[in-house]
């Protein structure tokens, strides 16, 4: 009869749990070092050792357990339970050779025994890239299991098989003609035992390892006790450089482990994962905030429990941006509401440190297998995470998916040979959007406990050049804000990426309302168009640093000069009482400084303008300060003298009341009288210069 402690270890939920503590919690310390068997074993009976190994088992210690087990399978061959947890030990210790044949056996004296064996069975048979028979014992395990106790698993079986024909599609490709590559980091960065969560920051490389040898020990290695720690390792030149280095400060300690870094948007902040170890498999592990000011990481402060909920494991911190410059918090948890073993979720970090309340990322997302390992990239608005419950090539695969929050779009395998048939997890971006490094245990890892034991660290290259183009719809703006068809425009393409060596790369009249170009990756262009009696417009289109096929949309609208034409600045704010421009002022005026550069003929007058506050004196002088002040802003960037004049008008050009008809003040209209115009009064090639 199976043992309960054995019946609680096979549910899936457990086994999915315990999975996840050994690639994301980091606490099965046991797997990276050779176990023995204890010499007291030999002198218990049969069930004695089912029931020891058993416990071993439970603590997480899957290559002792697998041990004890092949000594059982030898005393007592054929016994169901001691093949079963024999296979089962081999799987969660990732031998996946091992862990097939043992299933095999299993299913050949025993087939009806533990129904879930088959699946397991197809699934290792996946890991070890028999597609096509893993495919057709997925569908035997459908045929056979029943009832509720199997509803996750015939969900992820259904899943699988898909996966198994995608594989077989996606493993045929030659990765030769393939532009992405994929290189192991080597022995001076990867060990023998387990490398993970690669981050890159300011030229280092920053990643977790268990230092159990001479290499890693460091200030915070206590002898005999193997922790996870953080490191950093610098990256020159397209590798890395030297031996890594230990992180100091609060991030690591002698009596935790650490791992699971990630900056934030701004590199301000440093989030990561922070596990104790209590004792009998008694682990707590949740996400912590360190300040990285000069390079030094202050204080470790522990998230509140809307990320950290007590009972649960927190881990996996990734960061974004919201719209209002907050962290948005992705990571990844067992907590109650998700959709099967680990989902992702998400939460906004307040000023101060405060978490909003947990949201999962929903279905399109998370399943009822495990998302972990999440990885946002602000740049492209896509999220990276890794997948057990997605269709993939083996184990956990890494995918990606535009959206953000709980707005998705759909997922997408990486494919190969980011993926393989073992497990990949922990995507980030590095030095540059098209370099990538990620975890992985595949063949040719340092691992010494199987060919797919450990974790180490691959750099991704993406060589594929992503296609972009420019689409400009171009018309006329009236006066009123009404657009108008125009015709005859000239248009120059110029690629400016060396400002010293600018090239014209296309210059036509436009006929119509349309304009088409394709433009190249990793360049820098200049739209000018012009036409007689018209500003000049221009629009810079940048495609330095993207990795992602795009398509640049603009809506231009060509403005007739009319001289005597006031134009409003929007955005041109001061201090009250003051003339200093803000600085959220000078993105407007570098609008008009560019409008200036293209249209070097014409004359203009910056104008500032008040409310009917305080005397007319007052006034006058304030409003001619701030004008010059926009004025003295272009003279810097180097608009002649020529081209500009200041001119304050104090509150005698009101646009709107400045009081309701009752007598109170008309807060709407003050701030409408409060404004900065400019209106071209003349043109340097001769007509005429309006002056007041």
């Amino acid at each position: 009869m199976i043992s309960q402690r054995t019946k609680k270890a096979l549910k899936i939920k457990n086994e999915q749990m315990k999975q996840i503590t050994l690639t994301l919690c980091f606490i099965v310390f046991s797997t990276l070092i050779q176990a023995s068997l204890p010499a007291e074993i030999e002198n218990l009976n049969f069930n004695q050792k089912m029931r020891y190994a058993s416990s071993v088992y439970e603590l997480g210690n899957y290559i002792e357990a697998a041990q004890i087990y092949e000594v059982l399978v030898e005393e007592r061959e054929n016994h169901a339970e001691a093949m079963f947890m024999l296979a089962q030990s081999y799987r969660m210790a990732r031998d996946y050779e091992k862990a097939e044949n043992a299933y095999k056996n299993l299913l050949d004296e025993h087939s009806n025994r533990y129904p879930e064996a088959r699946f397991y069975y197809a699934r290792m048979l996946k890991n070890n890239t028999s597609y096509a028979e893993a495919k057709r014992q997925f569908n035997e395990f459908k045929s056979a299991a029943s009832g509720r106790k199997y509803k996750d698993y015939l969900t992820l079986a259904k899943m699988e098989i898909e996966a198994c024909d995608f594989a077989m599609i996606e493993t045929a490709k030659n990765i030769s003609d393939l532009d992405i590559s994929i290189s192991h980091l080597g022995e001076s960065v990867n060990s023998q035992q387990t490398d993970y969560a690669p981050a890159y920051h300011g030229g280092k490389l920053y990643f977790a390892s268990f230092h159990t040898d001479s290499l890693r020990r460091g200030p915070y290695h206590v002898r005999g006790q193997y922790f996870s720690h953080i490191y950093s390792v610098k990256v020159e030149d397209g590798s890395t450089s030297g031996r890594p280095e230990v992180v100091r400060g609060p991030v690591n300690g002698s009596d935790f482990h650490s791992g699971n870094g990630v900056f934030s948007e701004d590199g301000r902040r440093f989030y990561f994962t922070k596990c104790t170890d209590f004792g009998n498999a008694n682990i707590e592990c949740a996400i912590y905030v360190s300040s990285f000011q000069n390079n030094q990481f202050g204080e470790a402060k522990k998230l509140n429990q809307q990320v950290n909920k007590p009972g649960f494991s927190n881990t996996q911190p990734a960061v974004g941006l919201s719209n209002d410059g907050k962290d948005i918090l992705y990571f990844s948890s067992d907590r109650d509401g998700g959709s099967g073993g680990f989902d992702i979720w998400y939460s906004v970090i307040q000023p101060g440190g405060n978490a909003s309340a947990a949201v999962n990322l929903g279905e399109t997302v998370n399943t009822v297998g495990n998302e972990k390992t999440p990885f946002y990239d602000q740049r492209t608005a896509t999220l990276y995470f890794s997948s057990d419950g997605h269709p993939g090539l083996g184990g956990a695969d890494i995918f990606k998916v535009k959206g953000s929050k709980s707005n998705w779009e759909t997922v997408i395998n990486m494919g190969v040979p980011v993926n393989s048939p073992a497990d990949d997890m922990y995507f980030a971006i590095g030095e540059e959007p098209n370099i990538y490094y990620l975890s992985s245990n595949r063949e040719g890892n340092l691992g010494t406990f199987g060919k797919t034991c450990c974790d180490d660290l691959y750099r991704v290259v993406d060589v594929l050049i992503p296609d972009f183009y420019i689409k400009a719809t171009v018309s006329e703006e009236k006066p009123d804000g009404d657009r108008v068809d125009i015709s005859n425009v000239q248009i120059q393409l110029i690629d400016v990426t060396n400002e010293a060596d600018r090239k014209v790369i296309d210059e036509q009249i436009l006929s119509g309302s349309d304009l088409f170009y394709k433009i190249e990756h990793d360049r820098h262009y200049q739209l000018t168009l012009r036409k007689d009696d018209y500003f000049t417009e221009s629009q810079f289109i940048d495609t330095r640093h993207l990795a992602e096929s795009d398509t640049f949309n603009l809506d231009i609208a060509m403005r007739k000069i009319e001289v005597g034409q006031t134009y409003t600045l929007s955005n041109i704010y001061y201090d009250f009482g003051k003339a200093v421009l803000r600085p959220e002022s000078k993105e407007t005026l570098e609008q008009l400084y560019q409008l200036l550069v293209d249209n070097p003929s014409i004359i203009i007058e910056i104008s500032s303008h008040t409310d009917h506050v305080g005397t007319d004196e007052a006034n006058l002088k304030l409003s001619q300060e701030r004008a010059q002040s926009c004025v003295d802003f272009l003279l810097e960037k180097g608009i002649p003298q020529s081209q500009l004049k200041a001119r304050g008008y104090g509150k005698s050009r009101p646009v709107a009341p400045n009081l309701n008809p009752d007598g109170t003040r008309n807060e709407e209209g003050m701030q409408r009288n409060r404004r900065t115009e400019f209106e071209v009064i003349g043109d340097l090639d001769g007509a005429e210069v309006i002056y007041e």
